[in-house]
């Protein structure tokens, strides 16, 4: 479940919320009355508190921006490396015969 909540995108990729996870018992039992003394709470595993920023502020919106440039470099660059081992095994069959074959006998028509 924490993991399904930490993956859960907004609608701008912005976030804007954190999720805190209670498993213990005397930090429940402080939390009770702001439940409205709701017994669940009380008899829970885990608790599970939901908080999120009513105003986007800028520098919300200047960390999101570089986290998806730093993640963006790093696909990038793992996009470079698998197109070198491309490359590199295209170069190996390079010196190889090419094979053509007439349309007819690539596409089949039903």
């Amino acid at each position: 479940m924490e993991e399904a909540l930490i993956l859960s995108p907004s609608s701008y990729g912005l976030q804007p919320w954190t999720f805190v996870v209670i498993t213990d018992q005397k930090m429940r039992e402080r939390l009770f009355p702001s439940t409205w003394n709701q017994r669940q709470i009380l008899d829970c595993s885990h608790f599970v508190v939901f908080t999120a920023r009513k105003k986007i502020m800028q520098e919300d919106i200047d960390r999101h921006v570089a986290r998806t440039a730093d993640l963006t470099a790093k696909r990038l660059a793992s996009v470079v490396c698998c197109a070198a081992g491309y490359r590199s095994a295209e170069d190996k069959n390079a010196g190889q015969k090419k094979v053509r074959f007439a349309r007819t006998d690539v596409i089949h028509i039903v």
